[in-house]
């Protein structure tokens, strides 16, 4: 039993539990095909591991994208509060403009007013 757990550990890199596969699957379908049953295991979760690490290096940030992302959020503030500026310059002229419409309204509406009664006290 050591002679093949020594045999198993110089022909690859088992874990524990695959020196216990191997042990376990040997005499069910023998020495050859429990080796390559966990080898293909080993192969199998190796590559996977592999395309995990891989897609988590595509997603991952770095201190570059970061800095790039810092840099297009500053420009797009400082557009925004420029167009933020003009819109509160129109909105002010606006409102003065209104307010010169209504002052002007309003003293139309007092010489109306005026002459009205004017108008009526004369006419007594």
């Amino acid at each position: 039993m050591g002679e093949v757990i020594i045999f198993v550990l110089n022909r690859r890199n088992m874990t524990t539990s695959g020196i216990h596969l191997f042990q376990m699957l040997k005499p069910k379908v023998g020495d050859q095909e429990a080796g390559a049953l966990i080898d293909y295991v080993d192969i199998s979760l190796k590559e996977n591991k592999r395309d995990i690490q891989e897609a988590n290096l595509r997603t991952l940030v770095t201190k570059e994208d970061l800095a790039n992302t810092r840099e297009e959020l500053k420009n797009d503030m400082a557009k925004t509060k420029e167009e933020l500026k003009a819109d509160v310059a129109k909105t002010r002229e606006d409102l003065k403009d209104v307010k010169s419409d209504t002052i002007r309204w309003m003293f139309a509406f007092f010489i109306t007013m005026m002459l009205t009664i004017l108008g009526l006290y004369l006419k007594h």
